[in-house]
């Protein structure tokens, strides 16, 4: 059943095509290390940054580690862990105060397929409504926005902490942005197994086109809980388009998905 939907949808799908990857390349984006769309490239004003790479578990469990209880992964899927990979640039901002980059997110949808069938039973109904580009927008932006959330989370648990108290008085501000391309198209593919799991199950990545338009989504967050025992807040979410030039069929914009907002 899954390897005919796979049929169906490569056949209505323009410049798709089954991909034969590489283990390491069945992650679902996977961007050049000269991209544009990244912070140093795109925020020029901040100096004295560091920059790590980091691998991370991020649960969807209805715990204080969840960013929204709307969470489509979380309904779909409760208690799913996914693996993150991702780039974590820290600037500081000049009268005190940090900001947080997020860029080059990468993830597995076949592992998590794997682990959660009814992840599958959805992308089937959402192809069959015609609304598959959008609810896989939706995935990415809820793997995004509890990325950052999490990020946020094991900062507060810093001594010192990265992340000021709600009533701060000082009005210090810990944002993270997260930045990426939007000019992409899902592809559908086959990853080899692995030894981790070794069932050969269909799913999508994430393919950049030819051309480049970054998007960066920044949120402020703030702790309501303590040190030990963190209440992650958010607020003030923001877009900013940097402006290009992207092929039609590969166009996905910059804001909220179209699949629905967690």
């Amino acid at each position: 059943m899954i390897f005919s939907f796979i049929i169906g949808f490569l056949s209505c799908t323009k410049d798709s095509q089954v991909h034969n990857l590489k283990v390491n390349d069945n992650i679902i984006e996977n961007r050049a290390s000269n991209s544009a769309c990244t912070p140093q490239s795109l925020f020029t004003e901040y100096v004295g940054c560091v920059e790590i790479i980091e691998t991370v578990p991020i649960s969807f469990a209805l715990s204080n580690t969840l960013y929204s209880t709307n969470s489509i992964i979380a309904n779909l899927c409760p208690n799913l862990t996914v693996n993150v990979i991702y780039k974590l640039r820290r600037c500081n901002i000049l009268g005190g105060g940090s900001i947080n980059f997020i860029y080059d997110l990468d993830y597995n949808i076949s592992s998590m397929i794997a682990a959660c069938p009814a992840l599958q039973t959805e992308i089937n109904n959402q192809t069959a409504l015609g609304n598959l580009v959008g609810f896989l927008d939706a995935i990415d932006f809820d793997i995004s926005a509890q990325t950052e959330y999490y990020q946020a989370y094991r900062d507060a648990k810093l001594i010192p902490p990265l992340v000021p108290f709600c009533n701060s008085p000082n009005g210090q501000l810990y944002t993270v942005t997260y930045v990426k391309n939007t000019c992409y198209r899902w592809v559908p593919f086959t990853p080899l197994p692995t030894g981790e799991d070794p069932r050969p199950i269909p799913a999508f990545r994430k393919e950049n086109c030819e051309s480049t338009v970054c998007c960066a989504r920044a949120t402020s967050y703030c702790n309501n809980g303590t040190i030990e025992n963190p209440d992650i807040l958010y607020s003030n979410r923001s877009f900013r388009n940097f402006e290009g030039t992207c092929p039609i069929n590969c166009t996905h914009e910059c804001g909220v998905p179209s699949g629905g907002d967690i």
